[in-house]
This record gives structure tokens, sequence and C-alpha cells, in this order.
């Protein structure tokens, strides 16, 4: 009998440890998208801005909305990721594996669309300071 009550109390602590897990690997990549997607709407409120004042030609601005529309596809690819990873169940161990490595995957594609934006505003502002 004490065999089984022993069984069960490490079965809850792996479970416990294992959602505990999964809520930390959520709350870090949702709080690296809030941070992103705070850092891209400041980068396209000073490139509107910009554009607004005539600071910026047509085809910069034409070049920018194209940048900022894939910054904007794949900040919304890493949320369904993450959401995605959270209606997993635990118990799907493979399956939520596979959920992990597409959110990693994602945050990666997420973060090389911002760094391309504030790369392509940064270019334009050298250019305008020439």
């Amino acid at each position: 009998m004490a065999d089984v009550v022993a069984a069960m109390g490490v079965g809850v602590t792996i479970g416990a440890a294992a959602y505990t897990h999964a809520g930390g690997f959520v709350a870090r990549h949702e709080t690296v998208r809030s941070q992103q997607s705070t850092e891209i709407q400041q980068q396209v409120t000073n490139f509107e801005a910009a554009y607004e004042r005539g600071e910026v030609r047509g085809r910069d601005w034409q070049e920018y909305r194209s940048i900022r529309a894939v910054a904007r596809q794949k900040e919304s690819e890493y949320e369904r990721s993450i959401e995605a990873y959270k209606e997993t169940p635990n118990y799907h161990y493979i399956t939520k594996h596979n959920k992990k490595r597409e959110v990693r995957k994602k945050k990666k594609e997420f973060q090389g669309a911002s760094r391309s934006l504030r790369q392509y505003y940064s270019a334009i502002r050298e250019e305008q300071a020439k």
C-alpha cells in the first residue's frame, strides 16, 4: 500500500513539474512576443510620422509597408504557435514537444522579420542624414 501511495506521489510531482515547466515556457514566449510587438509598433509609429512629414519617399514607403506586412504576419504565426502549444495536453508528449519546437521556430522567424524592419528603418534614417 505504501508503494502505491509513493508511486502516486511521484506521479503527481512529475505532473506538477511538467505543468510548471510548460507554464514558464509559455510565459517567456508571450513576454518576448509582447516586447517585440511593442518594438515593432514604435518603429511603425516613427516611420509613419516621418512619411507624413515628407521625409520618406514613395518607393521607400512601399518597401517599408511590404516589410511591415511580413513582420505582422510572422507575429501572428508566432502567436498562433504559442496558442497551439498551450492547447496541446501535457500527456501528448510527442505532440507537445513538436509544438514547442514550432514555437521556437516561429520566434526566430518573428525576430528576423522585426530585425529586417528595424534595419530598413535605420537605413532610411542614415540615408536622410546624408
